[in-house]
C-alpha cells in the first residue's frame, strides 16, 4: 500500500514538476534514469530507478466488435515516459490483475462486442486476463481504457 501512495506522490511531484507526456525527459533535461529527477526529489529518483530495473511489460490486444478490428500494444514502463509509467504502473496495481493468473471471463453468446487479452508481466510472474465487452470487471475498465487509447491496428492472426 505504501508502494503505491509512494509511487502516486511520486507521480503528483513530476506532473508538477513539468515533466513531459510523450517522452522520456523530465523538464530540467535529464532523463527519467534516476540521475537527476525532476525537482531533485531523491525518493522520486529511487522509484523511477526501481521502474527501470524491474519494469512491467504490458500486452494488450483488442479483437472483435462490428466491423472485426484488430488492434494490439505492447508497452514496457522501462521505455515510457515518466508520467505514462506512473500511471500505467498504478492502473495495473488499482485493476487486481496482479492478483490473478490466468483468468477468461468471455460470454459465448455476446455477438459483435469487443474480446481484451491483456498480459502483464512482472518480475518472473505472468498474469493473463481475457474479457469481453460484456464481462470486463469494473475494476479494469481504467486499464482497459488507457490501453486502448495507445493500441493501433495489427494484421489480423493467420488461420491455419
Amino acid at each position: 500500500m505504501h508502494r503505491i501512495l509512494n509511487l502516486g506522490l511520486a507521480c503528483l511531484m513530476l506532473l508538477s514538476f513539468g515533466a513531459t507526456v510523450n517522452s522520456s525527459e523530465a523538464k530540467d533535461g535529464k532523463d527519467c534514469s534516476g540521475k537527476q529527477c525532476a525537482g531533485g526529489n531523491k525518493k522520486h529518483c529511487a522509484q523511477e530507478k526501481q521502474m527501470q530495473s524491474q519494469p512491467y511489460i504490458v500486452k494488450f490486444n483488442q479483437t472483435g466488435g462490428f466491423a472485426a478490428t484488430f488492434k494490439g500494444v505492447e508497452l514496457n514502463t522501462a521505455k515510457l515516459s515518466c508520467a505514462d509509467a506512473c500511471s500505467l504502473v498504478e492502473t495495473i496495481k488499482k485493476s487486481g490483475i496482479l492478483k490473478e493468473s490466468t483468468v477468461k471471463k468471455t460470454n459465448p453468446q455476446a455477438a459483435d462486442v469487443f474480446y481484451y487479452d491483456i498480459v502483464v508481466q512482472e518480475k518472473n510472474r505472468t498474469h493473463h486476463v481475457t474479457f469481453d465487452d460484456t464481462t470486463v470487471p469494473d475494476s479494469y475498465r481504467p486499464l482497459v481504457e488507457f490501453l486502448r487509447t495507445r493500441a493501433t491496428d495489427i494484421k489480423p492472426p493467420q488461420a491455419n
